[in-house]
């Protein structure tokens, strides 16, 4: 199979009897626009959701093979309905993951400016490895 962005009525069974090919290829979903199952040379899949905001193309990972359709479906949808509200879901991505880096570098540094620790001058230090 050597189809490129084919769209596809897709089904659990048409998603496993998808065949890997030479080169990668995204197989889109009929039902939500935007939501893509990307098929690789090694076997491995994984769903997406494509998007445009203030007139930028972007994808959304959604999950490996291990995500089934109904929730890759499910997920497509609130993505959508986020992007018709002005939100860019990689940004709100983005600034998850920095509020959890921030969260888990308070917790060192209160754990590290402990009395005990503080005398050794470590603090400063394991700072920098994060």
């Amino acid at each position: 199979m050597n189809p490129k962005n084919l769209l596809k009525k897709l089904t659990d069974t048409s998603i496993t009897n998808l065949e890997p090919a030479a080169k990668r290829y995204d197989v889109n979903d009929h039902k939500i626009i935007g939501l893509n199952l990307t098929v690789y040379p090694s076997g491995e899949k994984s769903w997406s959701y494509r998007y445009r905001i203030h007139g930028k193309a972007n994808r959304y990972f959604i999950g490996r093979d291990t995500v089934s359709l109904d929730s890759a479906r499910r997920k497509a949808k609130k993505l959508a309905g986020d992007v018709a509200n002005d939100i860019d879901p990689n940004e709100v991505k983005r600034q998850k993951s920095r509020a959890e880096k921030r969260a888990k570098e308070g917790t060192l540094r209160k754990f590290l400016d402990c009395s005990r620790c503080a005398p050794l001058g470590h603090s400063s230090v394991m700072l920098t490895f994060l």
